[in-house]
């Protein structure tokens, strides 16, 4: 496995041409993410910022509208008094407008309660909470005795004036201090919003720092990776052009890089080696195919030549049948003559076999007067005459034999003559 990294004094440095870009996609990508993330930390803070500014806001208009609802129930409950304490005897409008001046005092004092209420569960600073506790039960003691004031003018008693002098003091005392929440809750408002355009301006500076931090680090790690590559990138190419000009390639080049352009290089001289090895196979190849075809014009040659040889053949065989036609021809005569001459020659061994049949009887014949002559030589006591006349049938008898031994011989001749034939014939 090739390794990717190799240690140098110490410290470890990549190698290899993937693993640099990789690294520096990831630093790019770890930028980029550092900005996302930046930029909706920054959103989320303004958001937050923004929420708290509205809501102090919120907080001082409802301390201003606690103020503006306390001031506008006194100031009902002073109408209700001075017209209840002037009017002598009541007539039916007055009475009606009372009624409304009274229920416009007790509704005004819950809408004062209710927005106190509300004013506690909002306030988060610890001394504005502190006086809005302060302050509730002044409002309270303040709106049971309105509600007093208010019943007792409402059916046109004197005490109710007498009574009012109290309330006045409660309400001096709760405006008093409903101004200093108020000017409190302004106070923050304004702190808010100075710490929230603070921490925006800051905030946003910081993340325009780091934008550009990170853009200066990938622009510079990609500009040092660009740079390395654009050198091995030119000796790949020089290498590249030593291989196509079919000159040898520099070893310095072909082994200096341990990335993958040092690989390519390697990888484009094996393939030269290859192609050199290529090229004289296909020359050998050429060379084969030279000889082969030259060899293929001589089989064609011969093959002419044998086609020249095999007609002449074919011809003299065909003159040679015509001539094994005629010999057949004289053969089957010669074997009709041999066959007529046999039957010739089988008579004449009957007639030979005859005479020899013959022969043999004269033989015996011959023996039996030689037996006879014989048994007269014996006797002797026939006479002379015997004699003689056995001597004559004797001799007559020789003649006939030296006859038929002479006719035996030339019978013997013929056959051994036609024998002759017979076998000059089958050859």
């Amino acid at each position: 496995m090739r390794s990717v990294s190799k240690v140098i004094w110490g410290k470890v440095q990549i190698t290899s041409v993937t693993w640099k870009a990789c690294l520096g996609a990831a630093i790019g990508g770890l930028a980029l993410f550092s900005l996302i993330c930046g930029a909706i930390f920054l959103a989320f803070k303004t958001d937050d910022a923004m929420r708290k500014v509205e809501l102090s806001e919120h907080i001082v208009a409802e301390a201003n509208s606690f103020v503006a609802t306390l001031t506008k129930a006194h100031g009902t409950l002073y109408r209700l008094t001075a017209q209840a304490t002037n009017t002598s005897s009541l007539t039916n409008g007055a009475q009606v407008d009372i009624v409304g001046l009274t229920a416009t005092i007790q509704e005004t004092l819950g809408a004062l309660q209710t927005q106190h209420a509300n004013l506690v569960g909002e306030v988060e600073n610890g001394i504005i909470f502190a006086q809005l506790n302060d302050i509730r039960p002044g409002i309270v003691d303040y709106t049971e005795k309105s509600l007093k004031v208010a019943d007792l003018a409402s059916f046109g008693s004197a005490k109710a004036m007498r009574d009012i002098q109290r309330v006045d003091e409660l309400y001096d005392a709760l405006l008093t201090a409903s101004y200093q929440i108020q000017n409190s809750l302004s106070a923050e408002n304004d702190a808010v919003r100075d710490e929230t355009a603070r921490w925006l301006r800051s905030g946003w500076v910081i993340f325009i720092a780091a934008s550009l931090a990170g853009l200066l680090l990938s622009a510079g790690f990609a500009w040092s990776i660009g740079r390395k590559l654009a050198a091995r990138i030119k000796s790949v190419s020089a290498a590249i052009g030593d291989i196509a000009g079919g000159r040898q390639v520099n070893k310095e080049r072909m082994y200096a890089g341990q990335d993958e352009l040092g690989e390519i290089v390697r990888n484009l001289t094996i393939f030269e080696r290859h192609a050199m090895e290529a090229k004289q196979l296909t020359a050998v190849q050429a060379r084969q195919k030279q000889e082969t075809e030259q060899r293929i014009a001589q089989v064609g040659k011969l093959s002419e030549q044998f086609d020249i040889v095999v007609s002449d053949v074919l011809q003299q065989l065909s003159q040679s049948g015509a001539y094994l036609s005629q010999t057949s021809t004289r053969l089957a005569q010669s074997a009709d003559n041999t066959k007529r001459r046999t039957g010739e020659v089988t008579q004449i061994a009957e007639s030979a076999n005859q005479m020899v049949n013959n022969a043999t009887d004269i033989c015996r014949e011959l023996t039996s007067s030689v037996q006879t002559i014989g048994q007269g030589a014996k006797q002797s006591i026939d006479g002379t005459g015997k004699a003689e006349g056995a001597a004559a049938q004797m001799g007559t008898i020789l003649s006939a034999l030296d006859a038929s031994a002479t006719k035996i011989g030339d019978v013997l001749n013929l056959i051994s003559e036609i024998s002759d034939r017979t076998n000059l014939l089958a050859l």
